[in-house]
């Protein structure tokens, strides 16, 4: 027998690199969903445009672009050769290339140029957005606050302010909603100082009333706003952004403002409006992203809604960006998930079987996808209802069947997602880090690894960690809903979410009966701690409410999607993640085998599709 022959840096063992396949044709829960909320009318169309878009984002080009953008960071230059100062910011080619990407393919626009859509444009939006971020490289943020800043310059132009504003104000929302690259702006959202992250009590940010007299253009050739604005922000991501929605103190208190990052120069040369970039932000992820310190120094701005009310105005943006990071959350689940499927479907061990037929790897698998399902439809419904609360007359004025929805009108809509909103960015952050974590873990070693840019989840998972941070920490978040449910509205909300949870559960078969059982106790134990605890109680035991509000809502719509068509897999990974909330599922002896059948029906979507059949509970 001859002596074996020793491998070498380029003999012996390689393995076969995965492929990664469309993720819309693939994830069946992305496809449930968008079943579940699109009408038969306009769901081809946009499955198709979706199933394209899916391809394109996947291939070499956009891939090389968001390599280029993750190995090239921004730079700053603060002074000329000759000492003088300046802040010129410097983005990478792929960052500008995908950001032009998001601009033509309507990550933003979506949401504002689809009128017959009305309400479900929100949902055409966030699927593809959830598609997206995996290949953005975080290009969305900046998008984030565009959509945020857009929505608010659309409520501000139906209100009573001076025609001067207005056209300003309207050639920027023109701008916020396009889709031609080079027209379209982003948006930054500069709330954080030192005092108090996103506690703006503490704002020192200083606005001075100026007048009109005092001239000047910004970019665009439009009148610079009438307010003066100077002070320091701590953090302002979107730094290369074309205007900025930001608070400052005024003697009424702390204030919104819209104001441009440029403006022309008395030679005509376009400088910085009074803001200057102190230093970039070093962090353990969103390295493409530019993220700085500002200076601002006479910025000239325009006042937003009324003074003593920044607080107020401005949470028409943070409401729209926290729904933006919960689907950017789950956007970074979806494409860890989707590169551990394809890791397994190749990856053998040394007695010839792959891992997706490996048990113990495919219970594994199994138990992220019911996490991953429970918190995708968390946040496509406080989707959902924000695109109702944005149309409720069209909404309203539907037949019940046109809806795709399952609450009984607008306001009831408006009413749950001021509820439901901070719940989700809070639980689809958290499950989403973690669900990348078990990811990145299925692969091992090579799981660690940064080389090849479409099976990156190190750099997935180094980016989804802030977004348990961006707009409100769990804690944060948790004081959020803690006013809601306290506040002048609370009383309403209650009564909106106990009489959602009634009729939905009311609205199910037999066979879910045991299941409407424990999602009614749990929010009979959530209503009592509403009725009987204090603020300061409820803040204390705050996560807690928001793992109970989130587990009802998780359960309610993986019920109301597995009830479509009575799908065996989705029945059970409803059961699985319901059951899951009393105790861990016990297997008994002797059947593990067909449980291990199960897992693989769920972990693996193509196993799935070509096993239809009922579910018997």
């Amino acid at each position: 027998m001859s002596p074996p022959n020793p491998s070498s840096g380029t003999t012996g063992f390689f393995q076969t690199p995965p492929t990664l396949p469309n993720q819309y044709n693939e994830d069946i829960t992305l496809r449930r969903i968008a079943t579940l909320y699109l009408s038969p009318t306009h769901l081809p169309s946009i499955s198709a445009d979706l199933t394209s878009f899916a391809s394109y984002i996947l291939t070499p080009a956009v891939l090389s672009h968001t390599h280029n953008a993750e190995t090239h960071p921004p730079t700053l230059s603060t002074h000329s050769t000759f000492g003088h100062p300046r802040s010129v910011l410097t983005t990478s080619e792929g960052w500008r290339a995908l950001s032009a990407i998001g601009h033509a393919n309507g990550i933003v626009a979506t949401a504002y140029d689809s009128p017959e859509l009305a309400h479900s444009a929100r949902v055409a939006q966030f699927l593809k957005y959830v598609l997206w971020t995996g290949s953005d490289a975080l290009t969305t943020c900046p998008n984030a606050m565009q959509d945020g800043a857009a929505r608010l310059l659309a409520n501000q132009l139906k209100g009573e302010i001076s025609e001067g504003q207005r056209k300003v104000w309207a050639e920027a929302y023109e701008r916020l909603t396009s889709r031609e690259v080079g027209r379209a702006w982003t948006a930054g959202q500069w709330m954080t100082e030192r005092s108090g992250g996103s506690d703006v009590r503490g704002t020192e940010t200083v606005a001075r009333y100026v007048g009109n007299d005092v001239g000047g253009k910004d970019e665009s050739g439009m009148p610079l706003g009438d307010w003066s604005v100077s002070g320091f922000k701590w953090f302002s991501s979107a730094t290369d952004a074309q205007m900025a929605i930001l608070l400052a103190r005024t003697e009424k208190g702390i204030s919104a403002f819209w104001a441009p990052t440029k403006r022309k120069a008395a030679g005509g040369e376009t400088e910085m409006n009074g803001i200057t970039i102190q230093r970039l932000k070093s962090k353990m992820g969103t390295k493409a992203l530019p993220t700085a310190e500002l200076v601002l120094e006479g910025t000239r701005a325009y006042l937003v809604g009324k003074e003593g009310e920044g607080t107020r105005v401005i949470s028409t943006v943070l409401n729209i960006t926290r729904v933006h990071t919960a689907m950017g959350a789950l956007g970074f689940y979806a494409r860890g998930l989707a590169i551990s499927r394809a890791f397994a479907r190749v990856r053998k061990l040394s007695d010839g079987r792959t891992l997706d037929n490996v048990p113990a790897h495919v219970r594994s698998l199994a138990k992220n996808t019911v996490s991953y399902v429970a918190a995708m439809h968390l946040g496509f419904f406080a989707v959902a209802v924000l695109g109702i609360s944005e149309h409720p007359e069209q909404f309203d004025a539907m037949k019940a069947e046109e809806r795709m929805v399952l609450v009984e009108n607008a306001q009831e809509a408006v009413l749950l997602s001021r509820l439901i909103t901070p719940v989700a960015k809070a639980i689809c952050s958290e499950r989403s880090i973690a669900g990348l974590k078990e990811a990145m873990d299925s692969l091992g070693g090579v799981g660690y690894m940064e080389e090849e840019p479409e099976f990156n989840i190190a750099r997935l998972y180094r980016d989804c960690n802030v977004t348990s941070i961006w707009e409100g920490t769990s804690n944060v978040l948790a004081a959020d809903v803690v006013r809601v449910v306290m506040g002048r509205q609370g009383r309403h909300v209650k009564r909106a979410f106990n009489s959602w949870v009634k009729t939905r559960t009311g609205s199910w078969g037999l066979e879910w009966a045991g299941m409407e059982e424990l999602i009614s106790a749990e929010r009979d134990k959530l209503d009592s701690w509403w009725e009987n605890m204090d603020a300061e109680e409820l803040a204390y035991k705050g996560k807690d409410m928001l793992e109970m509000i989130a587990w009802i809502v998780s359960s309610i719509m993986m019920i109301e999607d597995a009830a479509t068509d009575a799908d065996v897999v989705r029945t059970e990974v409803a059961r699985r993640y319901i059951l899951r909330k009393e105790a861990e599922l016990e297997t008994l002896p002797g059947i593990w085998r067909r449980d291990f059948n199960m897992d693989q029906r769920i972990a693996f979507p193509s196993i799935s599709e070509s096993t239809k059949d009922v579910a018997k509970l």
